[in-house]
């Protein structure tokens, strides 16, 4: 069945050979072509730009508006983009949070305003199909549209542009078909690389090891070590038990919840999906050998790499859990009167108080130390995750925790990101002793954590700093 389908490969050189009928893709026949339409796509490291635009021509995309952060490497996609006669528009100023645009306010509105009028202009003139649309690439996987996206997409809807989203699924279903090769009969043998790489792979997951296999015998293998720890991971993480799925789930909706419930995993996720589709394709293509652009030794190593240091943080954070729990006994109490709606009662106290969090790994790749920053009222941290090559330092892991959203008493109610609760006046404010308390039990866990996982001496090693009310805070 798989060997039947028209490949996105194939509908891209149908499309480009044949002049007079061009080729489009089955679910776009159906579409109203006099409505102005703009695409988005996400955009992960293993994804290779050619490969995208083959799929994208599918959707009759004929220009790519490049929305990923300045500090991108953008050589792949205009030079692939120039292979195909498309257009390549370098727009990084779309990255930016739409209140900290400042003066290159205009310059971004300017831009939405040109999508807008190019999008206008494709569908009045391209009744036929002739004329090609706009899609605009964001840095991620694009599974949920954060802030600064969303900010775009309706603007583009308020201005009655259809938006439609390209998965990024549709690629690793799609664009990754595996090559038909007649050398040595269709068959590579792995060799010793991959077998150990695979090895490593299933010992980190409790699985025996394997025999030197063929290649597609070690990527279904491979697909059975990651179900294995996906599987471990929805038992041992209370998060993730309180999700929903039947026995009959597949392995792509599991590592889906996992994205969703476990966002520090996000690296593991995004390769994961990968592994999935080429054991998945092993499993069920015969004959045809992998081709050698998926890199599978280096996949699977850091696959494996990655699964090592999510397995050591989470057995970190059971001790740290232990300590926390130890050093404060009101928090079980805390956790009951906190008035947090949880999904799952019976969790430990550790995952009903933890805040949420994102990672700034080290420039350098190594751990010496941490600091852990806070945010100002009111405000998140996106702003310096999308600075996070400016904020990147050597040796130093910057932890950015998330306030709740709670209400403020002094704004009538309104409800704010804040460390704590305020009383009083805009002139006269004064912080509320027990949300103040409840977010000093909840950083001292995070603290607590952050301590036991740079190992010895890790509370001389740590820091916490922030600005405005994070300071105040910390």
């Amino acid at each position: 069945q798989l060997k039947s389908m028209a490949t996105p490969e194939a509908m891209a050189l149908s499309a480009s050979s044949s002049a007079a009928t061009p080729h489009f893709d089955a679910r776009l026949e159906a579409e109203d072509l006099t409505k102005p339409t703009v695409c988005t796509i996400g955009w992960e490291p293993n994804v290779e730009p050619h490969v995208m635009i083959k799929l994208l021509e599918g959707y009759r995309i004929g220009a790519i508006i490049d929305a990923r952060p300045p500090e991108f490497n953008t050589d792949g996609f205009g030079h692939a983009c120039a292979a195909h006669g498309w257009t390549y528009d370098r727009q990084p100023v779309l990255s930016i949070h739409p209140y900290d645009l400042g003066p290159m306010g205009p310059v971004a509105f300017n831009t939405i305003g040109r999508i807008v009028s190019q999008a206008r202009a494709a569908a009045a003139a391209g009744n036929d199909g002739s004329c090609r649309r706009q899609c605009i690439l964001f840095a991620g996987d694009q599974s949920w549209q954060d802030e600064c996206n969303w900010h775009i997409v309706n603007r583009l809807r308020g201005c009655a542009i259809e938006v439609q989203q390209i998965s990024l699924d549709r690629y690793w279903d799609e664009a990754a078909v595996f090559e038909e090769e007649t050398e040595k009969g269709g068959v590579i043998v792995a060799g010793p690389p991959l077998t150990q790489v695979v090895d490593e792979l299933r010992n980190q997951v409790g699985l025996p090891k394997i025999g030197d296999e063929r290649d597609r015998q070690l990527m279904v293998t491979a697909r059975a070590g990651l179900e294995t720890w996906v599987a471990k991971k929805f038992k041992q993480d209370a998060r993730l038990s309180s999700k929903v799925l039947g026995p009959e789930a597949t392995l792509k909706e599991k590592i889906d919840s996992l994205r969703e419930a476990c966002p520090e995993l996000s690296r593991v996720v995004s390769m994961a999906h990968f592994l999935r589709m080429i054991g998945n394709n092993s499993a069920h293509t015969g004959g045809a050998a992998i081709p050698p652009r998926y890199q599978l030794v280096q996949l699977v190593q850091k696959l494996t790499h990655e699964i090592k240091e999510a397995d050591a943080v989470s057995k970190a954070h059971d001790e740290a859990d232990k300590k926390w729990e130890t050093a404060e006994p009101f928090a079980a109490v805390l956790a009951k009167i906190s008035g947090e709606p949880q999904q799952n009662p019976r969790a430990p106290v550790s995952a009903r108080l933890q805040l949420q969090q994102s990672i700034i790994v080290p420039q350098d790749g190594e751990h010496k130390a941490t600091l852990v920053y806070l945010h100002p009222f009111g405000s998140g941290n996106l702003r310096y995750l999308q600075g996070k090559s400016a904020f990147s330092a050597k040796g130093v892991r910057i932890v950015l925790p998330l306030a709740p959203t709670m209400p403020i008493t002094a704004y009538n109610k309104r409800q704010c990101i804040s460390w704590f609760d305020y009383y009083g006046s805009d002139r006269d404010l004064e912080a509320d002793p027990l949300s103040l308390e409840d977010v000093r039990v909840r950083l001292s866990l995070t603290l607590e954590r952050e301590a036991t996982l740079l190992g010895e001496n890790g509370h001389k090693r740590l820091l916490i700093g922030g600005l405005a009310q994070g300071g105040e805070a910390a």
